[in-house]
Order: structure tokens, then C-alpha cells, then sequence
């Protein structure tokens, strides 16, 4: 059992690496610096002290409340997910078990996923095609192959949160990103994952409720030869680094901010919050990339968008009650998923009960 485990483990580096789920999907954990400063609340005052360190809360938390969508009279419940999140909260998620339990389907969150045509002893076989697949092209290392400026800046925080060992120089500045985030988080005292989807996972296996993947499929007619394109071939991902290095300059402590709202359900400061998401730069690194073309992974995010859009309308339409899990930036933003489904129709009320306080109205309080 341990063996085919580590057979599965690392075949699914090449799909990891070829769709960059975890910079994209998951998709929610790398923010740039908020291009917009936080919402001033009524009792600060231009005297008051800046708050240059945020403290992570702890204990039995709400998280947010729901978003309801409804088409005549089938609905569907949206918990906007967030990571990372406090890494010693728990969240009291009974008014989402309530929901759930009640539910006939769960949709889990957008995203990628890359679909080879192997059995168990393909994916055997696949093996040494995979080993040093994260790392940079003929041997070459990070000092290698960044700027000066971008190494200097690398090599400050590899120090600074504790990531060491020989190996990680050999990475792809990609997966030396993510190297360096999930380090860093954890340093921070938060949940690289935030958890949330284990748990609604747990809930619907429970109650045996229908669970449909909305991630979009790209098939991969042939594995072997494209991890062995992927290994020599050139990415320019160096600018996804770059916004690693950028969130943890400058936006760490509105991530640990962002964290506890959503732990305490704080849905305004969540809006006030909201930055563009670094993982667009990841996305591109990968869907730009010569190797990409040829795979045919092209216009990753609309194709990702029209799956998760198509996927919720069959579910509002065919079930009298949906639960779907959704990245709190497509709930929150006037062009996400939720404002799309407004704006074809359907009736989508906030966690505040108004029909008409919904995501694209909430941006302008």
C-alpha cells in the first residue's frame, strides 16, 4: 500500500506541475499587496496608532455566513472558502452541516486538473520520467536563472523563514515560491489549506449527499512524453517569485488580518481586504509556456470559469437545494461567479439577508 501511495504521490507532480493547481486553484492563498488600502472603520482617527503586528485568532470561530442563490424555487447555498486561515481555530460549521445535510449535491471549488490515460503500472513506469521534474532545466539553479535583485530578495527570506537544504536552489522559481509561502504561513501561525473543504467533504460523505467536481479536465494523451517536455522546457515563471516575495514584503500582516475576519465571519473587512490574486501570474507562467500550447492548455481561466459557471446552473436546475463551496474573491468580486449568475438571472442574497446587498453592491459601502 505504501508503494502504489508513493507511485500516486509522484505522478501527481507532473500534474501539479503542468496545470499549477496549487498556485491557482487553491488558488486563494497567494495575494499581491491589496491595491487598495483597508476601509477605515468609524472610530479610527488620523492620530491613532498604526497596527504594525496582527495577532492570529485561536479557538472556536463562525467563519462566514452563506450566500444564497435561488432560481424559482430551487436554491443554492455558497460558503466562500478562504486559505489560509488560523491554524488553531475550529470552525463551528453547524449551520453549514444544517444546509448540507438537507442538500442533494455539493460542488467543490474551480479549478484544473490535469487527466492522464494510465493504470497503476503506467504510472510505474511514468517514475523516471518525473524524477528532478520541478527542477530548472540542465541542472541550472535559482542563482542561476533570476535576476540579481530577485536572488537577493530570495535568499533574505529563504533565511528569514527558515528554508534551507541544498535541494531548493535546484527548483523552478514557481515551485521555489510555493516552497517559500508554505514556509512562511506556517512561521505565521496559519493553515496553508484552511480546511473548510476537508470538513464539507467529511459532511457529505456523512450524509452521502452527491459530490461533483467542477474543476475543468485537461487530458493528457500522452504522460511520458510530456513530463519530458515540461523537464526541458523553459517557463517564465519567474515573475510568480516575485509576487511571493512581494505578498511576504508587504502583505503578510493583512494576510493574517484576512485570515481572522474570515474566521470571524468579518465579510466587510473581507471586501475591504480583497487584492488582486498573484496566482494570475502562475496561470500564466504555465498556460504561456511553450509546453503548454502544445499540450493544448490554453485560455485555462475562462475554460475554468465556464466549467464551474455550467456546473452550478446544471445544479440549480436539476436539484431543489445545492451546497457549493466558492473562492471568497468570486463571491465577493462584481465580475465573480456570483455576479455572473446575477447578472443572468438569478436571485443571489448576502449573508446580510437584502436581495439587493449582494456581491456587486457590497463594494460600494
Amino acid at each position: 500500500m505504501g508503494k502504489r501511495k508513493q507511485v500516486l504521490n509522484k505522478s501527481r507532480i507532473l500534474l501539479w506541475a503542468l496545470s499549477a493547481i496549487s498556485l491557482c486553484a487553491g488558488t486563494q492563498a497567494f495575494a499581491q499587496p491589496s491595491e487598495r488600502q483597508p476601509a477605515a472603520t468609524p472610530s479610527a482617527s488620523a492620530n491613532s496608532p498604526v497596527n504594525l503586528s496582527v495577532v492570529v485568532v485561536k479557538g472556536s470561530l463562525p467563519g462566514p455566513g452563506l450566500w444564497k442563490v435561488a432560481r424559482e424555487n430551487h436554491v443554492m447555498w455558497v460558503l466562500g472558502i478562504s486559505a489560509p486561515l488560523p491554524a488553531q481555530m475550529t470552525w463551528k460549521a453547524q449551520e453549514v452541516e444544517k444546509l448540507l445535510s438537507s442538500s442533494q449535491e455539493v460542488l467543490h471549488p474551480p479549478g484544473v486538473v490535469t487527466g492522464a490515460r494510465l493504470g497503476f503500472f503506467g504510472k510505474l513506469f511514468l517514475l523516471p520520467a518525473l524524477i528532478g521534474i520541478r527542477n530548472n532545466p540542465d541542472g541550472e539553479k535559482l542563482v542561476d536563472v533570476l535576476p540579481a535583485p530577485v536572488y537577493q530578495r530570495w535568499e533574505m527570506a529563504k533565511t528569514k523563514y527558515g528554508l534551507g537544504g541544498g535541494r531548493i536552489e535546484r527548483l523552478r522559481p514557481m515551485f521555489a515560491g510555493k516552497a517559500l509561502y508554505a514556509s512562511a504561513i506556517k512561521q505565521a501561525g496559519l493553515s496553508e489549506d484552511g480546511g473548510a473543504e476537508a470538513i464539507v467533504d467529511a459532511m457529505a460523505n456523512r450524509y452521502k449527499i452527491k459530490e461533483t467536481d467542477t474543476q475543468y479536465v485537461v487530458t493528457i494523451e500522452d504522460p511520458h512524453k510530456a513530463a519530458k517536455i515540461f523537464k526541458t522546457s523553459s517557463m517564465d515563471d519567474i515573475g510568480c517569485l516575485s509576487h511571493v516575495l512581494d505578498m511576504l514584503d508587504n502583505d503578510l500582516m493583512q494576510t493574517k488580518t484576512r485570515a481572522n475576519a474570515w474566521a470571524t465571519g468579518d465579510i466587510r473587512k473581507l471586501q475591504a481586504l480583497a487584492g488582486t490574486e498573484a496566482r494570475d501570474s502562475c496561470l500564466s507562467a504555465v498556460s504561456g509556456a511553450s509546453f503548454a500550447q502544445k499540450l493544448g492548455m490554453v485560455d485555462l481561466q475562462q475554460r475554468i470559469d465556464s466549467a464551474w459557471m455550467t456546473a452550478a446552473k446544471k445544479a440549480i436546475a436539476e436539484n431543489k437545494q445545492t451546497f457549493a463551496l466558492l473562492p471568497m474573491e468570486q463571491v465577493l468580486s462584481g465580475t465573480g461567479y456570483l455576479a455572473r449568475l446575477k447578472a443572468a438571472g438569478y436571485t443571489v442574497v448576502s449573508p446580510y439577508g437584502d436581495s439587493d446587498d449582494n456581491t456587486v453592491e457590497l463594494q460600494r459601502h
